[in-house]
């Protein structure tokens, strides 16, 4: 069994009103694969949270840079102060980024008096 750790909650999730997309995007040479890209929720392809615990050392002295898996120290995505740009066009500021094709989703389900981790 794989040893996994949680990295933050839903509840760390902000959320933000959907940008423009590809037209917020403009001063940028903009290919076809994003005019392909739909609309709604799949069109952010990153989360972006509070900053939490495991993260301070990254945040440390410093306006911008990667954050790293506190376990493994893969690149899970970006920090800036200043802000990034969503997928969707929107300005998030300041931005704890975590790309969601570099962690998986466990979901906890309560049944009676019992939790149970779902992954």
């Amino acid at each position: 069994m794989e040893n996994r750790r949680a990295l933050f909650r839903s509840s760390s999730i902000l959320s933000h009103v959907e940008g423009s997309g590809p037209t917020a995007f403009a001063h940028k040479r903009i290919t076809e694969s994003t005019h392909l890209r739909g609309s709604g929720p799949d069109k952010c392809t990153s989360y972006f949270i509070e900053p939490v615990q495991w993260m301070e050392p990254a945040l440390l002295g410093v306006t911008e840079g990667q954050l790293l898996c506190p376990k493994c120290t893969s690149k899970l995505g970006s920090f800036s102060w200043w802000g990034e740009q969503c997928s969707c066009g929107h300005w998030v500021t300041p931005a704890f980024q975590i790309h969601k094709s570099r962690v998986d989703e466990a979901r906890t389900l309560s049944v009676g008096n019992f939790h149970t981790a779902k992954t």
